[in-house]
């Protein structure tokens, strides 16, 4: 029997990447359908809403009803402090996340730290030269995470970054910070390639072979954002999401594996929260294949039980939202219009 709280209960999914990358329909067309029955029936009989924001973070932000001016860059670097065990203040802080860069002919091509394994004791020895370094102007770099450091600057700098997954795989020089200052921030590059080269970490990284963490990717900055608390609950294991809830006060848990297991554990009231990112990570990494299985695994996991969760009551409202722009609202009423056939998956 469902719960005699179902009718307060809504799931909000954001699934990042679900419909493939924007630039071609070849990897949503060629997805096995039997895989992904229950995603192509709740797609089908789902109310779409449009005019939202496109774009993980964006679509989070958006979720936790924070108003960003699209003139400027979003404050990732204070909210993802939080969830990698920083203070909340009312400092400006931006992504300072260690790169290797590669000359090749008249280009700089970025590899994220990710792709580079770092070391904690490497990253913390790294801001620590670093933050001598800059000293004189008023710069403190903190290593939380082997690959996610966090500048903190006196006050706005006033320039727009591109976020590193952008760059990732690309010519740096076609994406440099712009704005009113942007150009001041060129050398600065420069400058910490030149101390970064000479630092004894990269010294022992270059004798074991492995690529030398020789910049920073600066992105994301801003001061931390008033977030409205309307989540009973919020289900993330990326830091975006983390942050988000950590600001509104709103408790933020683990994905669980399954809507299954989400269910058991979570409030029998009130609006919810849950982001799986894993079809983005495979977009970003261009690998098709784990894509389709991260679909599979998904619908497998996720899709298959919630035509039934929403038909027995036990949950009142499904909004799935793939960072696309589009919202897609089902309930059990929508559920019930069998006159809305089912559509293929590449049709979204």
């Amino acid at each position: 029997m469902p719960s005699s709280f179902a009718a307060d209960r809504q799931l909000h999914l954001v699934v990042p990447g679900l419909f493939g990358p924007q630039q071609t329909d070849r990897w949503n067309k060629s997805v096995n359908r039997t895989s992904i029955e229950e995603l192509e029936h709740l797609l089908s009989r789902a109310q779409p809403q449009g005019g939202l924001s496109t774009g993980l973070e964006r679509t989070l932000f958006e979720l936790a009803g924070v108003s960003v001016d699209p003139s400027r860059d979003l404050p990732l670097g204070a909210v993802t402090r939080l969830a990698d065990g920083g203070k909340q203040d009312d400092g400006w802080w931006m992504r300072a996340d260690p790169v290797h860069l590669r000359a090749d002919r008249s280009q700089l091509i970025l590899f994220p730290g990710a792709h580079i394994d770092i070391k904690l004791d490497e990253a913390l020895a790294l801001a620590e030269e670093f933050n001598r370094f800059f000293a004189v102007d008023g710069w403190y770099l903190d290593a939380l995470r082997p690959t996610r450091w966090y500048l903190r600057l006196p006050h706005d700098p006033r320039i727009r970054t591109y976020d590193l997954a952008e760059v990732v795989g690309h010519n740096i020089l076609d994406f440099l910070p712009t704005g009113e200052r942007g150009r001041n921030w060129h050398p600065l590059l420069n400058e910490i390639q030149m101390l970064f080269h000479s630092s004894q970490v990269n010294k022992l990284r270059e004798q074991r072979g492995a690529l030398t963490i020789n910049s920073v990717w600066f992105w994301g900055g801003g001061s931390c954002p008033g977030v409205d608390a309307h989540w009973e609950r919020v289900y993330c294991d990326e830091p975006v999401g983390r942050g988000l809830a950590m600001l509104a006060g709103t408790p933020v848990d683990n994905v669980p594996k399954t809507a299954d297991q989400w269910l058991a554990q979570g409030k029998k009231r009130g609006k919810t929260l849950v982001v799986l990112p894993s079809l983005q990570e495979a977009i970003q990494n261009g690998d098709y294949g784990a894509w389709c299985h991260s679909l599979e695994a998904m619908n497998r996991d996720w899709f298959a039980s919630l035509p039934a969760l929403l038909k027995q009551g036990h949950v009142a409202e499904l909004k799935l939202y793939g960072a696309n722009g589009v919202a897609y609202r089902v309930d059990s009423s929508t559920l019930r219009q069998f006159w809305r056939r089912r559509r293929r998956f590449g049709s979204f």
